[in-house]
């Protein structure tokens, strides 16, 4: 095959019982390629049951549609990325039609695989037609990351192809004057953000699932207790044993009832004394042999300190000599070995004791 194309065999004029036994014995980076010659391709493939891992919308210096698929039989996995050098930040790009993306496979199966590149030429498709051909080809509902490092002309428009998304990414390089924008068009599940905006209060006390930054944020204790997020981790600038101990005793009489996994990695904040944590909570030290492990939080723990909620939430923390400082919360109903599901996280400072 060479630049999307094949040599000339009528594939689509054979019976379809020889047509889907060709396709499936047809490596699967192949059969991709295959997929943008015409309508009656792409639905010829969707029969091996291709299954998305994710679909991502990169914009960068160039806009990108990135994804992995997979099939069980042979179980054989492929990355894509569909670049399109076009993108220049030009106002209409999104309503071109006629672009020739150049296309990079990465193959794993019994061998890991990089394909050649190649040029797509499908006449009359423009950006939304790819993006909603990977979509459909995979049976995905919806792209699960956008990522935005450079403005995009037209944000309205891109709203419009991309109606919902399950993670929203906002890098370090992107213009602080359009974060606002972005986040008003586009409502994630999940929002990660790496530079430092000074507005992100007023958007994370929404019901998102997780909310991930990376730039050292001023946090307050009222910031802390307004979000409303099941998953928050954050680098902030500075957050003080008071308002730990703070943190724990409104928890433990019910605030922040959503909030499964907290994890803070402060920065500039002296070193927090553990009598000041623990001042009025009573608590119950576990021996380190006892290693306790969280699906939620993907960890394990050994030993710890156990605090309780006035509902009977059980939450573990545990701390070492340097900079961390971990709670997770179990709900009593929710056995996993020896203790439950829910998880709270912090890391911080070193503790002294």
């Amino acid at each position: 095959m060479k630049d999307g194309g094949v040599d000339r065999f009528p594939l689509l004029r054979l019976p379809e019982n020889v047509k889907l036994l060709i396709v499936k014995h047809m490596d699967l980076h192949d059969a991709f390629k295959l997929s943008f010659l015409s309508k009656r391709a792409m639905h010829l493939l969707q029969q091996r049951n291709l299954r998305e891992n994710y679909v991502e919308v990169k914009v960068t210096s160039s806009i990108c549609i990135e994804g992995q698929c997979w099939i069980w039989d042979p179980p054989t996995c492929i990355r894509y990325e569909i670049k399109f050098p076009e993108y220049d930040n030009r106002k209409h790009f999104l309503d071109s039609k006629n672009l020739n993306p150049r296309c990079q496979i990465f193959s794993s199966g019994t061998n890991y695989e990089i394909c050649p590149a190649f040029k797509i030429k499908r006449g009359g498709y423009g950006f939304e037609d790819y993006l909603n051909h990977c979509l459909t080809l995979t049976k995905a509902q919806n792209v699960d990351i956008l990522t935005f490092q450079r403005e995009v002309q037209n944000l309205e428009e891109f709203r419009r192809i991309i109606p919902k998304i399950w993670k929203l990414k906002i890098l370090d390089m992107f213009p602080d004057n359009s974060i606002q924008d972005v986040l008003r068009l586009f409502v994630p599940n999940v929002l990660q953000i790496d530079r430092e905006y000074a507005n992100i209060e007023h958007h994370l006390i929404s019901n998102l699932d997780r909310v991930m930054t990376a730039f050292p944020w001023n946090l307050t204790l009222d910031n802390l207790l307004s979000m409303n997020a099941r998953d928050i981790e954050m680098t902030v600038d500075q957050f003080s044993a008071i308002d730990l101990n703070r943190f724990l005793k409104l928890w433990m009489k019910g605030s922040n009832r959503r909030l499964k996994h907290l994890e803070l990695k402060i920065r500039n904040s002296p070193k927090l004394e553990k009598g000041r944590i623990w001042k009025g909570i009573k608590y119950e030290v576990q021996p380190d042999k006892l290693m306790r492990y969280f699906r939620y939080a993907r960890t394990a723990t050994n030993g710890g300190f156990d605090i309780k909620r006035k509902d009977g939430t059980l939450a573990i923390i545990n701390t070492d000599e340097h900079t961390f400082f971990n709670i997770i919360t179990n709900n009593k109903h929710q056995i996993l070995y020896v203790v439950m599901y829910v998880a709270l996280l912090f890391t911080h400072s070193t503790l002294t004791y």
